[in-house]
């Protein structure tokens, strides 16, 4: 049994009656608290008269028994555990005041101190968590707090004001006002003083360490070092840039860094790793320092240059700058190691004189210095040019195009060309020369007609490797309209000429067109046009028209005509309709006329003519072929519904087709479909058997409509399935859809049970009788009767 007691209540409390099913029960009796404040009642109420104190005893084990009336136990005993609920009766207490000491620039939020104070509450209550503050630093400049506290655990550090402002140069010593309070009503409060000694940061970056490169030693050898602010820590440097990377650099016990090896400048310039302090769990103290290793240049390096080509122009202008030289220095750009001087010391060949370039001796720019180049003397030089090492330098000389092309003859003769000389022949060749450097752009020939052919008639090509031209005609020759030419060519390079030169060779050639006979042609390659097909008989459609080269009279006539549709006029190339055309019978017409010479050779030439024909409305619409006679089944048991489709032959004026009955009709009505389908419905079941026909009108979709009408006959008929089985055969009647008429029928429908011996017989016994048609598929044979 557990019960709960505030503690510090004063007076008697009731905590609980106990009731004995035993009559014989007439007293109780307590035992387990000494101080006898636990006492029961006759009647079984356990009081406490008394008070508690949960921080001297914070449980009571008490033990009820049931005496008899002789004081007897009769029951029992009964343990009864009681707690002592807490009250927050006790202020919260500091134990001494502390002092503190704080580096300059620690990291901030990083403790360097802590405070503890004590509640002798219930520790697992509110009345004894504590809250810490700093309620007030002494001194304080411009209200910046430069330390916090944590405000569960008690541990100060600094903020990030106090790590950039602290300095013991400054103050070396501050005051720390500290109050802690419990979080339970009444809140209790107590108040503690701390102070904090401000002392210098010994952990720094070091200043840059500058080490000459190939220093000799000895190694290794103290560069410089770090100290952490208490003894014992561990230190250990490590790169920045990869794990791997294996550091030139060691550092003992004490902080000495060294250098283990002499450095190479241009290896690498500069080195910058991480100094590290770290206590014994390997955990590192603090940020890392930054080492910072500049090495030192001495002149190590010879001067590098690559062989290099210049070009060069023949007339190039004195003091005109040619190209630069590239030499490289691996030593320090920035100090006098690196710094070159270029001198020219040979130059080969000499001729036509020596010193022709010259050389800028801190840039290394080559230029013209003297005299005249000339490509047919020398075409390249060869300079050396001298650094600490020497550097060949070769110079092009490119010519420049000072030297026309001649023709090796001025005049070509006379040539004569039928006039029917296929284009692209080459006709004659001819031949000019240029002593500029071969395969350049000065020494190429272009060959181009300056006079005589006005109307472009001829074209000359180079052959690029010999520079020889090659003449050909460009368009067709015609006798009638041109019988000779006399052309002037000039010989010419795609390169400009230097100033001061002009082309001035030329050469003549001259053609003499031979007349040949040729045959007519049409000013047009074929004809086409477009025409009603209703159009009358005699109507114009076109005229076509040849020519003959000769001037000869043409006659026309038409070659070819499959229908005897139209007639041409042969003198003057008209062409008519001779009989009436229809579009459903050709929608093109293609014709073929052919024009002939008259009184000489007879010569012709024919060309095609094709005729569109524009459609009218000419054609009523009508039931589509295969939807003349529709079907459905016998007796009608519902509506049913029968499909058919509309046709045209005028494309135009047909889709969308509509529909209509005679709505005095009492046995039929349409339902349109869509455009061009409808359905004949049924509107009643008393059908007799036999063939209907249905009056249908459809009209087109003319503006007015053009209407046809149609017959549509409906038949009826019956369907039966005949169903093998293993051991019978069974026929019966069912409704099928009208896609396939049957066979007329002889019989009526009948029924039929047979064993599997004899069915065979009486199946084709049936069917011979009936005339019915038999489809066969799996295991089902269907046997149509039409009634």
């Amino acid at each position: 049994m557990h019960l709960n007691v505030v503690e510090e209540t004063n007076g008697i409390q009731t905590l609980f009656q106990f009731t004995s099913i035993d009559p014989a029960v007439k007293s109780f009796k307590t035992s387990g608290d000494k101080a006898n404040r636990f006492q029961v009642f006759p009647n079984g109420w356990l009081i406490l008269n008394g008070t508690l104190d949960r921080e001297q005893q914070a449980f009571i084990l008490l033990k009820v028994e049931g005496l008899k009336e002789n004081a007897e136990k009769l029951i029992g005993p009964i343990i009864i555990s009681i707690k002592v609920v807490d009250v927050n009766d006790h202020r919260p207490e500091f134990g001494e005041e502390k002092e503190g000491i704080v580096r300059q620039h620690s990291r901030p939020g990083r403790p360097f101190m802590y405070v503890n104070a004590t509640d002798l509450d219930d520790p697992l209550t509110p009345n004894a968590k504590l809250e810490y503050s700093i309620f007030r630093q002494l001194p304080m400049h411009n209200g910046v707090w430069f330390f916090q506290i944590d405000s569960e655990t008690g541990e100060i550090s600094t903020t990030d004001e106090g790590t950039k402002q602290l300095n013991p140069e400054d103050e070396q010593k501050y005051e720390l006002l500290i109050k802690v309070k419990d979080s339970a009503p009444p809140f209790l409060d107590g108040t503690t003083a701390v102070s904090i000694i401000v002392k210098e940061n010994l952990w720094q970056d070091p200043k840059r360490v500058n080490i000459v490169e190939h220093s000799p030693g000895p190694h290794p050898r103290t560069i410089v070092k770090v100290q952490w602010n208490n003894p014992g820590a561990i230190y250990e440097l490590r790169s920045k840039e990869r794990s791997n990377f294996k550091l030139p650099f060691a550092v003992d016990s004490y902080g000495n860094i060294s250098v283990t090896k002499p450095l190479d400048r241009e290896e690498r310039d500069e080195y910058v790793f991480l100094a590290y302090a770290l206590d014994n769990q390997r955990n590192a103290l603090e940020e890392p320092l930054n080492i910072h290793v500049t090495v030192e240049d001495i002149n190590d390096n010879a001067p590098v240059c690559e062989p290099a080509t210049f070009e060069v122009q023949e007339n190039e202008k004195l003091g005109s700058s040619i190209g630069n030289v590239i030499a490289t220095d691996r030593d320090d750009p920035t100090s006098e190691n690196s710094l070159l001087k270029y001198q020219i010391v040979k130059q080969w060949p000499t001729k036509p004189q020596d010193s022709l370039f010259s050389i800028d001796q801190y840039v290394g720019n080559i230029g013209r210095n003297q005299g005249n180049l000339q490509k047919h003397e020398a075409s390249h030089y060869n300079l050396t040019i001298l650094l600490s090492t020497e550097c060949i330098v070769q110079i092009i000389v490119i010519d420049i195009n000072d030297q026309i092309p001649v023709f090796v003859k001025t005049e070509y003769g006379t040539i004569k060309l039928p006039e029917n000389t296929p284009l692209d022949k080459v006709l004659i060749k001819i031949q000019a020369t240029d002593k500029d450097e071969p395969s350049t752009g000065s020494s190429e020939i272009l060959y181009k007609i300056i006079s005589g052919d006005n109307r472009g008639s001829f074209k000359i090509t180079t052959d690029v490797r010999t520079n020889e031209g090659s003449v050909m005609l460009a368009k067709p020759l015609d006798f009638e309209t041109q019988q000779s030419y006399n052309l002037i060519i000039i010989a010419e390079n795609p390169e400009q000429l230097v100033d001061g030169k002009k082309y001035n060779s030329t050469a003549t050639l001259n053609f003499m067109v031979e007349d040949v006979h040729e045959p007519p042609y049409f000013l047009n390659s074929s004809y086409q046009l477009s025409i009603h097909e209703n159009s009358k008989v005699g109507t114009s459609l076109l005229k076509v028209e040849a020519l003959d080269p000769e001037g000869s009279k043409l006659s026309y006539s038409i070659t070819s005509d499959p229908l005897s549709w139209v007639k041409i006029n042969a003198q003057s190339g008209e062409i008519f309709i001779n009989k009436e055309m229809d579009r459903e019978t050709e929608s093109k017409y293609d014709i073929k006329v052919t024009a002939t010479e008259q009184g000489g050779s007879f010569m012709s030439s024919t060309v095609d003519v094709a005729i569109f024909l524009l459609d009218i409305n000419d054609n009523d619409p009508r039931v589509s072929d295969g939807f003349n006679k529709l079907f459905t089944c016998f007796p009608v048991m519902k509506e049913e519904k029968m499909i058919f489709k509309a046709a045209d032959f005028d494309s135009q004026y047909g889709f969308p087709f509509t529909f209509s009955i005679d709505g005095s009709n009492n046995d039929w009505k349409l339902e349109k479909i869509n455009g061009s389908h409808a359905y004949i419905v049924t509107k009643h079941k008393r059908y007799e058997q036999k063939v209907y026909e249905v009056p249908v009108k459809i009209f087109d979709n003319d503006e007015p409509p053009r209407s046809g009408d149609a017959l549509i006959q409906s038949k009826y008929y019956l369907s039966f399935n005949l169903i093998i089985s293993e051991n019978s055969l069974s026929i019966g009647h069912i409704a099928h859809s009208p896609t396939s008429p049957p066979h007329p029928p002889t019989h009526p429908h009948r029924d039929m049970h047979k064993t599997q011996k004899k069915q065979e017989v009486r199946i084709w016994d049936f069917v011979k009788q009936t005339g019915a048609s038999i489809s066969q598929g799996f295991s089902v044979i269907q046997i149509h009767s039409l009634f």
